[in-house]
């Protein structure tokens, strides 16, 4: 796409990220938090895929606003699931060491990709085999969870 779509198109990514804040943390305080969380996760991975098969510029603007509405909603859920599951004396600090590492984790991402790119590897490729890793760890996390081996 060209350089001006692409970045209109990561603005929109961002802008339906507001409104997910609030709708996805209303629904983490009234939905069981694990399904809703691995609903949403899942519904990532579809997108992510889809992303990758829009065939024009209206089917990529809507994967894009649903997909940055998606991977909002993610994060009240996940933040109301760990600061319910951790004991109330560790809460501050384990919270604050969780956080830490995500940035960590996810701080590398577009150089991981990019450097995919500069191999030779489609972004096309790329962003499927990573939306398959997320979804391999989707299927870990319902086998956890359908053992009772995640906090509820």
């Amino acid at each position: 796409v060209a350089p001006g779509l692409a970045r209109n198109t990561l603005t929109l990514v961002f802008v339906t990220g507001v409104p997910a804040f609030a709708v996805s943390g209303s629904l983490a305080d009234r939905l069981p938090k694990v399904p809703y969380l691995l609903g949403l996760v899942t519904a990532f991975v579809v997108l992510v895929f889809a992303l990758t098969v829009a065939p024009g510029t209206a089917s990529l603007l809507a994967v894009s606003a649903l997909l940055g509405y998606t991977v909002h909603s993610i994060y009240p859920v996940i933040d109301s699931f760990l600061l319910g599951s951790f004991p109330d004396h560790h809460r501050g600090s384990a919270y604050a060491v969780y956080s830490g590492a995500m940035m960590l984790a996810q701080a590398p991402g577009s150089w991981f990709v990019g450097t995919l790119a500069e191999s030779g590897v489609a972004y096309v490729t790329a962003f499927r085999g990573l939306a398959a890793v997320v979804g391999g760890v989707v299927v870990l996390l319902l086998v956890l969870q359908r053992s009772g081996r995640l906090p509820n």
